[in-house]
């Protein structure tokens, strides 16, 4: 009815519109660390008439400090990452410890990642804080990006991560018919 969703890389605001589609009430969290992104994301939170969406101009790392934030040349509002492997410019931008963040929120119905290559650096900080043995955090939606987990054996590392803290774990390819392709990982703390 009223769930509460964590969105990491929410860019312009297209999951917020998906989530508050299918629950009105929905309180989000917000977090885009693209300053070209962050401000679509204001502009079609306000278009759009939402409420209870709490937006965060953030990156998450595993220190909270400021961080270089690489855009592309080409679709910077897609793609911008605290790695760079294409032409891109640099900008400074906070972060923020996503377990510290998490601290003083009840219980979480949905974490969705999309961090662009930061998707196993914060996981580990929330097993490292004990966030993820909690039972506070129901579901995870992470898109696992090829190039940080071109590896069964990584694969199968950030499974255990979240099999230790009694997650069913299921991933889906998003495009099998390309050689290397990012998949759809899912974690369900059994209620």
């Amino acid at each position: 009815e009223k769930p509460l969703i964590i969105d990491c890389g929410s860019s312009i605001g297209i999951s917020v519109l998906y989530f508050k589609s299918l629950y009105p009430n929905a309180i989000i969290h917000c977090f885009e660390p693209n300053p070209e992104a962050f401000n679509f994301l204001e502009k079609n939170i306000r278009a759009n008439k939402l409420s209870n969406i709490i937006a965060n101009p953030l990156a998450l790392t595993d220190h909270g400090r400021q961080v270089e934030l690489f855009l592309p040349e080409y679709r910077p509002f897609i793609n911008s990452g605290l790695t760079v492997d294409r032409p891109a410019k640099m900008v400074l931008t906070n972060s923020v410890r996503l377990s510290d963040y998490l601290e003083n929120l009840p219980l979480i119905d949905l974490i969705k990642l999309d961090i662009e290559g930061a998707e196993k650096e914060t996981i580990e900080e929330l097993k490292d804080s004990g966030k993820l043995a909690e039972n506070r955090i129901l579901n995870f939606i992470i898109e696992c990006h090829h190039s940080v987990f071109n590896s069964e054996e990584k694969k199968s590392y950030f499974a255990s991560l979240f099999t230790h803290s009694f997650y069913s774990v299921d991933t889906e390819i998003l495009f099998p018919e390309l050689p290397q392709s990012d998949y759809l990982f899912k974690a369900v703390k059994p209620v």
